[in-house]
């Protein structure tokens, strides 16, 4: 028996259960015709709302076509006989229905590619060379994983790093073909990679948004009529008459067909001015029709109509099982037969079993972790079986969200992190509309990852439309594809591109003993940030991520506090002229710096030996590690106040004949060798006039940047306690939050005390 009550009859399987993946269409055709639709698209709206024949309507369509209608004329590179490029001029239509002529690949930039060998032509020179790459990194990956579920560390490190660096291979293709120098160039390759790659990650974003959140990219009436229309015309009515009577949907109203349709334009436009149009559309739509533009790749609309039917499936698809029994002697066989999918959606699903676990059947023969695992990928197929025609039917056609080009510019609801390749999203408001909480428990896990199962099942499918209208050779299709990479229990982005914190639970189908931490993007790493720093970094990123797991609030008075302290200790260690809270950094040999010697980092190793060798020791020719001791002397007239005030003689003619012969007027940083600072210290001379701010925020950079994540910014360039966050104390009591102000101390080291103050802030 699950949380939810369902229970499954025991079964008892002489041979493997397989159930086909209901999602893939089979009798794909290749259609691109994009005058042929257009047309008949704006026939179907005529014939609706005009009450007018389709005869008549596509009367009209053709003389505003006649005499508005345009059919560019594009210029072309055609090779010749002898591979020699032709330049030629052809109307784009012609272009479009000539490729598919002549059996070519046309990918998204409109490049066209003969036949691959597959198909009777000749495979490009490179195919060999990133195929094997492919098939190689695929191996390491898997090794490493193997490796880790060990615990040997080490050969997964060098196995990631392989595979890291057969992934470089292949990518640096791409570059190549971009870059002049090199005998791959070949620019159109590189737009063909690249179109292809984000059109593949679009895909899976506008497919994420409109099943898994009902969203869809209507920017503008066009696109929502365009979209209508291409539903009810391309979509078998026969298909939802079906599945209308065997799952007993509801059938929408045209008001709440509206609804729907508000809920994604109201993120782009508001106002009932336009909507019109769409509503006298929608108010001829038969049953059947409102039925397919409310449903088709849409679960979450399916579910607000017909929440105890997608309910019932998801909790089946998704529930751990150890009833259902298959022989033991075929079990090892019944796991490999199974299809990625489902091993994948099984290790979600009993992730409390297979913890610490890298699981080879083969070696769990008799055991119940075997059983149960069985049982569950059992019930995945009877469930995937008996759903199959609703799956096929809503979600397995050839009718794509609109709009995949333009994702740039699509508000999302679900999607918390996209990038060229890839797209992640929540699933968490799925828990939440099932059991009414979104505790992080196994059950709970199950019912997101079948959504997620769905959605990427659907994904599967669109990209399979996609390729079928490039017209890749069918050996190549499943080249292109997204997979399951990642689980996160709970995770946070940053304000910059490509930066975020995650709490990692399974990876590649590896399920943590204990979730880990992951860092993305260079704000959150720092590296060159002391390791004191890094670790109260990454106490904070595991404090946030187990509270949000947890189901816990978040306070952000907490980390305000633990920051501000940090800042008055650095703000201390300054004072004291302490080096270890300084940013490292490296001085390379001169022979690598492109820019003039007084322009380059060298020039820091030039200064050392003419003004500090003599007082505090010779370092050596670079290359070398250095610490980074800010200074305040970036503008003049403080500059000349600290030469003024020297009482170091020596060390001032020095620094002033250095200065004069390299043509300096002011002193920002220095980077001073760590090996002789660690022996003897920093220059005193230079400790009164450290940059408190900057070293600060040198040091609590990332603590700024998880604080962006919570709502709450840090002013550019300045520190908690130039905010006015000194050492404080915050209760939140019968909603009142009370502030006090011990002391607020000034960038200068000295510590001003204040009366203490009581604020009272009544919430809203």
């Amino acid at each position: 028996m699950n949380d939810k009550g369902l229970k499954m009859s025991k079964i008892n399987l002489e041979l493997p259960n397989l159930a086909p993946n209901p999602f893939l269409n089979g009798n794909l055709k290749i259609e691109v015709a994009p005058v042929k639709h257009a047309i008949n698209s704006a026939m179907s709206y005529l014939t609706y709302v005009h009450e007018i024949s389709p005869t008549k309507a596509k009367k009209v369509i053709l003389n505003r076509i006649r005499k508005q209608g345009k059919d560019p004329i594009i210029t072309i590179n055609r090779r010749g006989v002898n591979r020699d490029k032709n330049i030629e001029y052809i109307k784009l239509t012609q272009y479009i229905q000539e490729a598919y002529e002549e059996g070519h690949c046309l990918v998204p930039s409109l490049t066209r590619y003969s036949k691959s060998e597959e198909d009777g032509g000749v495979d490009s020179l490179h195919k060999g060379f990133t195929t094997r790459n492919l098939v190689e990194r695929a191996k390491a990956k898997h090794a490493a994983a193997d490796a880790y579920a060990k615990k040997e560390f080490w050969e997964a490190s060098e196995l990631t790093n392989l595979q890291k660096t057969l992934k470089l291979l292949n990518n640096a293709m791409s570059g190549a073909f971009a870059s002049p120098s090199t005998i791959h160039y070949n620019p159109s390759a590189h737009y063909t990679l690249t179109s292809i790659t984000r059109t593949t990650a679009s895909t899976g974003n506008v497919m994420t948004e409109m099943l898994s959140f009902g969203n869809r990219c209507y920017f503008d009436i066009e696109s929502v009529i365009a979209h209508l229309s291409t539903t009810i015309l391309e979509i078998d009515h026969n298909i939802m008459e079906n599945l209308l009577e065997k799952y007993n949907l509801h059938i929408p109203t045209v008001d709440e067909v509206m609804k729907m349709i508000k809920w994604s334009t109201d993120l782009y436009w508001t106002g009932d001015d336009d909507d019109h149009y769409i509503y006298d559309y929608i108010k001829h739509f038969t049953d059947i029709e409102r039925c397919l533009v409310m449903y088709n790749n849409d679960l979450y609309h399916t579910f607000l109509y017909n929440p105890e039917m997608v309910s019932e499936m998801l909790i089946r698809l998704g529930q751990r099982v150890d009833e259902v029994h298959i022989r033991r002697p075929i079990q090892s066989d019944y796991y490999n037969a199974q299809p990625e999918y489902v091993k994948n959606l099984m290790v979600h699903i009993c992730l409390n079993d297979l913890a610490g676990v890298k699981f080879k059947p083969e070696e769990y023969e008799g055991t119940q972790l075997l059983d149960v695992v069985t049982a569950t990928m059992c019930n995945i197929n009877e469930v995937m079986f008996n759903y199959a025609d609703f799956f096929s039917g809503l979600f397995g056609n050839d009718v794509l969200p609109i709009n995949v080009g333009s994702t740039k510019d699509m508000i999302r609801r679900c999607i918390v992190l996209s990038d060229t390749d890839s797209t992640a999203g929540t699933y968490e408001h799925w828990v939440k509309m099932i059991t009414g909480n979104t505790d992080y428990n196994q059950f709970n896990v199950g019912i997101a990852t079948a959504v997620l199962t769905i959605t990427g099942l659907s994904i599967e499918n669109a990209i399979n439309v996609f390729t079928t209208n490039m017209n890749i050779g069918s050996k190549s299709k499943n080249k292109i594809a997204m997979k399951n990479e990642f689980f996160w229990t709970s995770f946070a982005i940053g304000s910059a591109t490509k930066h975020y914190f995650a709490e990692v639970a399974i990876k590649e189908g590896f399920v943590f003993e204990t979730p880990e931490l992951e860092l993305k993007g260079s704000g959150f790493i720092l590296s060159k940030t002391p390791l004191e720093f890094r670790k109260k970094s990454e106490e904070m990123y595991i404090d946030i991520l187990n509270t949000r797991s947890t189901n816990k609030q978040i306070s952000i008075v907490e980390y305000i506090q633990r920051i501000v302290r940090v800042e008055q200790d650095i703000m201390d260690r300054v004072v004291g002229g302490d080096y270890t809270i300084l940013t490292t950094g490296t001085i390379k040999d001169k022979t690598a710096y492109k820019a003039k010697e007084k322009n380059a980092s060298y020039m820091h190793y030039i200064m050392w030996k003419e003004v500090f060798e003599a007082e505090y020791g010779k370092q050596d020719r670079p290359p070398y590690v250095t610490v980074k001791y800010n200074l305040d002397l970036d503008k003049r007239g403080k500059y000349t106040d600290f030469i003024d005030g020297m009482t170091n003689l020596p060390m001032k003619q020095r620094l002033l004949a250095f200065m004069e012969k390299y043509d300096k007027k002011t002193l920002g940083t220095l980077q001073l060798p760590l090996e002789i600072v660690s022996s003897v210290g920093l220059p005193k001379d230079f400790i009164p006039v450290a940059n408190v701010k900057k070293i600060i925020r040198n040091n609590c950079g990332a603590m700024y940047k998880i604080l962006e994540t919570l709502g709450f910014g840090v002013k550019d360039g300045s520190t908690l306690l130039e905010m006015g966050y000194g050492e404080q104390k915050w209760l939140d009591e019968d909603d009142v939050r009370i502030f006090t102000i011990n002391r607020m101390r000034t960038m200068d080291g000295s510590t001003q005390y204040d009366d203490m103050e009581v604020l009272e802030d009544e919430k809203d």
